[in-house]
């Protein structure tokens, strides 16, 4: 569409593209890692960042993200001590979504399918709830 659009027969019409992803998102496609596909290693320049924008200036949430991103045959016993020192250090465990303790301002993270959807229901009903 672009080359049609912009009248030029270079990749995608020439146009610059910036963007960025996180790879480790990406589900292989039929076994293979997609950023192997011979249509992203010819097309695409590629450029490693290696400091999280969303981190910047809390080395505690730096570290978290570090070790979830590693691979399992980089992630050993040191490691797994500690991400569990770093969960317990940052992160408030509780046995319900409901429970007081938990801010009306906090950050909920869970998955977006069937158990995340009916999660966020019970928190949009307490936070009902709670405004009334």
């Amino acid at each position: 569409i672009l080359r049609r659009v912009r009248n030029s027969t270079r990749f995608m019409g020439g146009v610059l593209l910036i963007s960025t992803m996180d790879i480790m998102q990406l589900l292989p496609i039929r076994g293979r890692p997609p950023m192997l596909s011979s249509h992203m290693i010819t097309s695409f320049d590629f450029y490693q960042l290696n400091h999280s924008v969303r981190s910047t200036g809390d080395d505690d949430f730096c570290e978290l993200q570090r070790l979830t991103r590693c691979s399992p045959t980089a992630f050993g016993p040191s490691e797994e001590k500690r991400f569990r020192a770093l969960l317990t250090k940052c992160c408030t465990f509780v046995n319900d979504i409901r429970h007081p303790s938990i801010p009306t301002t906090a950050t909920y993270v869970y998955g977006k399918k069937k158990p995340g959807a009916d999660i966020n229901d019970q928190i949009v009903e307490a936070r009902k709830r709670r405004s009334q």
